[in-house]
């Protein structure tokens, strides 16, 4: 999680396979043991909609990370997940 003074978040390390998808909960009982001045969809790696669409269902979280995976914005996630949705 940690290497030389620099971290990476949740997101990255995930992709890295650094971590696996069931570390979230690791990484957040380590935002909360921080002096971060950092939001936890920041610490996460996350932007503020993947966080919002993960708080409102957690299983979006693989989905998030297919998403970012493969590079595609997450508003096609958003689509996806509910196609009556509409962009503001």
């Amino acid at each position: 999680m940690f290497a030389k003074g620099v971290r990476q978040s949740f997101i990255e390390a995930v992709l890295a396979g650094d971590a696996a998808p069931a570390d979230i909960d690791d990484f957040i009982d380590a935002w909360h043991a921080s002096d971060e001045v950092i939001g936890l969809a920041e610490f996460l790696g996350m932007t503020d909609e993947e966080y919002a669409l993960w708080v409102e269902q957690p299983d979006v979280l693989s989905s998030v990370l297919h998403s970012r995976k493969g590079r595609s914005p997450v508003e096609e996630l958003v689509h996806m997940r509910d196609p009556h949705r509409r962009g503001g």
